[in-house]
């Protein structure tokens, strides 16, 4: 998906595969945005300006926002939505690091929501997780606990988990879960980070009420298959790990007949 145009912006923090939009006030304000931003060079012909909205490097944007004193969050939010959508020829570690530069000074809930969702695609194309870059998501996430920002920073959580599982704090995790036990989004991704978690944390997830949270997945979300697939596997992996007995007192059982016989087919 390219930015630019009449494109729509992807929020991948919408719920049963579905994308939401901004209204058309919001895209001609951030296209208004970019049309400002400087060309960054000419054209193999040596003439034509290069279109700043599909072929200037994304990565070119971020760093020319330190030379563009007014609106200059504005600015910052245009290019990391860019970023969220379009990694095409990019230098993907690069990028990543000036993502997180620009949530570690724009702390406001745009930037950070952005910021999540720029991760989340460039970690998708081949960028290689570090402690830093769990740790601004995480602080995203304390930041702005309401509208969408959960759920952006869980979908850059889950991509994240695999490689950095246990720079992690389970504990907000578990928490968040538990706040946002109707919202099917969240629950898909924390489960999908908990599973990840729970192959060398699965006694962390168990002290911090983690078996609780799935079981409750589970129930309150058992017709969603990826909600159940993701709560089942990751209640699989602790169930190799901690005490089936205390597992089996919070009901895990019960909802994993639950889920199987909804199932079934």
């Amino acid at each position: 998906v390219k930015y630019g145009g009449n494109s729509q912006l992807p929020c991948f923090g919408a719920a049963s595969g579905t994308c939401s939009t901004h209204g058309q006030a919001t895209l001609k304000a951030r296209a208004a945005v970019v049309h400002r931003l400087p060309h960054f060079g000419l054209e193999p012909d040596g003439e034509t300006p290069l279109d700043v909205q599909t072929s200037v490097p994304p990565v070119l944007l971020v760093r020319q926002l330190e030379k563009v004193p007014d609106e200059v969050e504005n600015d910052a939010v245009v290019v990391l939505e860019r970023l969220g959508c379009d990694a095409e020829n990019l230098d993907v570690q690069h990028a990543l690091e000036m993502v997180v530069l620009a949530m570690q000074r724009y702390t406001s809930l745009r930037v950070q929501e952005a910021g999540c969702l720029a991760i989340w695609n460039l970690v998708r194309a081949g960028g290689v997780a570090d402690e830093g870059i769990v740790r601004v998501v995480l602080t995203a996430l304390r930041r702005h606990p309401e509208d969408d920002s959960p759920k952006k920073a869980f979908g850059a959580l889950e991509v994240l988990a695999p490689s950095s599982a246990a720079l992690i704090n389970v504990r907000e995790i578990v928490s968040a879960m538990r706040l946002y036990l109707l919202c099917n989004v969240l629950q898909d991704r924390g489960c999908g980070i908990l599973r990840h978690i729970a192959v060398n944390g699965a006694s962390q997830i168990a002290e911090v009420g983690g078996v609780q949270v799935l079981v409750a997945a589970i129930l309150g979300h058992r017709s969603d298959v990826q909600v159940v697939l993701k709560a089942l596997d990751a209640l699989s992996k602790l169930a190799q790990r901690i005490c089936l007995k205390d597992m089996i007192a919070f009901g895990v059982i019960d909802a994993v007949v639950v889920a199987m016989k909804l199932h079934a087919a």
